[in-house]
């Protein structure tokens, strides 16, 4: 039974599917579960064209105990012939503050498979790797009902996937008791986990307790759960599709220069987002705190929600992040820029490009022939070129300063930068970043705003500075 519903798994996902040599790294801790998959593989994975390796994780948390597993597993591979790697794990060091030693020792072990898993590829000269963990129907029935007691929705009752990156888990059809009776059958040897044994933890107790009641209403209880957590990522995953097509209908593309954009700034329309009935528009904000490295927690749904309700405002997220809904578009953006300024520069150059906190100026200086023949074709040129003959003293690339007046070429209005920006919409988090050109007079240039008109080219103009500037996107949001 066990040999056949593997069988059907490989197939149905194309676990061990893939382009040039293929490894298959098993999991292997010396359980009933993790031996049963080992041993199939061992008949499976020639028919796929795949090797097969086996990377053991000692957690040394069970003392003498870790060291018979790994001795158990590297007796095992040495009779079957097969590549082992061990690593060690130092999981009571390593956990994390407030970070439970379940949950630790899971995060390490899987940076130390995908680790080892590398190493194998490579020594054995496979272009690609398969990770294979021992998963059953019963580790997803637990699972499952772990998640829902604790709250869990849709996402959660999908459980564990049955492929997830160069994770497979070609057991997740077959209970532990199929498992297990497979090793008996085959007479296969294996290690128990004492503490497997124990109440102490959640997943135990559903285990010994929970579990055995619900076999007893339904005797195929952990295949029914495992069934409904198929059933739950598949229509998670389609209701993650309806989600994304509600970001994309709202997404916010301007029709002139925005500062926001300029700076890579994907903006959604509010309207667009409160449109779609609740479910769909939760889920394309839980997708929104997702992009900004979010976990996406009830909390900052409800509080994006609540934002776009109102129609204005601020919101602080965790790890400084911030949500702004600004002139009806929402923007996912981190904090406050700090100041920045560069070293003052003087002198007429070919090119020059200035790094900046919020992209890269550039600087061209245009020949008198040049120029002669250029304000010829294009007028909206003239926004961003200075007359370098007007520039008063040395010459600074800044942030803005408390104090700097602006007035546009083009518009008989002097007003200072900051009520610039928040004409412009700037967002508040990026005003820092945006860069400022001055002399000693002042602010001679900024992005959307152009030249000042005191340096603004005209009949007379000889020397010409043309300003461009290239915003980085990374750092400052979705």
């Amino acid at each position: 039974m066990a040999r056949a519903k593997v069988w059907a798994a490989l197939q149905r996902y194309g676990m061990l599917e893939g382009r040039g040599p293929l490894l298959a790294v098993v999991a292997f801790s010396g359980g009933a579960d993790s031996m049963a998959l080992l041993h199939i593989l061992r008949d499976w994975a020639p028919r796929y064209g795949c090797r097969l390796a086996a990377v053991h994780v000692n957690h040394g948390l069970r003392g003498v105990e870790s060291d018979r597993d790994q001795a158990f597993a590297e007796e095992i591979c040495k009779k079957w012939d097969l590549p082992l790697a061990v690593r060690q794990a130092r999981v009571a060091q390593e956990a994390a503050l407030g970070e439970s030693l379940e949950t630790a020792a899971r995060r390490i072990r899987y940076a130390l498979l995908e680790e080892a898993a590398a190493a194998l590829c490579e020594q054995t000269g496979c272009a690609d790797c398969r990770i294979a963990t021992a998963h059953t129907a019963s580790d997803q029935a637990e699972t499952v009902l772990f998640r829902l007691i604790r709250g869990s929705g849709l996402k959660g009752a999908g459980g564990i996937p049955p492929v997830r990156g160069r994770i497979i888990r070609p057991l997740l059809d077959c209970t532990r008791e199929e498992v297990e009776a497979y090793c008996r059958t085959h007479a296969l040897p294996f290690v128990t986990d004492s503490t497997n044994l124990s109440d102490d933890y959640a997943r135990n107790l559903l285990r010994h307790r929970v579990l055995p009641v619900c076999r007893q209403v339904n005797g195929g209880a952990e295949e029914a759960l495992a069934r409904f957590a198929d059933t739950a990522r598949q229509e998670d995953v389609f209701l993650d599709g309806l989600a994304e097509q509600v970001l994309e209908r709202a997404l916010y593309r301007p029709s002139s220069w925005d500062p926001a954009a300029a700076f890579g700034l994907t903006q959604w329309r509010g309207a667009g987002l409160l449109q779609p009935p609740p479910v769909l528009r939760r889920r394309a904000l839980r997708l929104l705190c997702g992009r900004v490295g979010l976990v996406p927690e009830t909390l900052h749904v409800d509080e994006l929600e609540g934002l776009l309700t109102k129609g204005a405002g601020r919101l602080e997220l965790p790890g400084g992040r911030l949500a702004e809904l600004v002139s009806g578009r929402l923007r996912l953006l981190y904090g406050s820029q700090t100041p920045f300024c560069s070293a003052a520069f003087e002198g007429l150059e070919e090119t020059q490009a200035l790094d900046f906190a919020g992209g890269e100026v550039r600087i061209c200086y245009i020949k008198e022939e040049e120029w002669a023949e250029k304000r010829k074709i294009n007028n909206l040129l003239f926004k961003n070129l200075l007359d370098y003959d007007k520039i008063i003293g040395k010459i600074l690339l800044r942030s803005k300063l408390a104090g700097d007046l602006f007035s546009p070429d083009g518009r008989n209005v002097t007003k200072p930068l900051r009520r610039w920006f928040s004409a412009l919409a700037v967002p508040l988090p990026l005003r820092n970043a945006l860069p400022v050109l001055a002399d000693d007079l002042g602010p001679i240039w900024t992005p959307g705003l152009g030249a000042h008109r005191r340096v603004a080219v005209d009949e007379g103009t000889r020397r010409v500075w043309e300003i461009g500037w290239e915003p980085a996107a990374g750092p400052f949001g979705a």
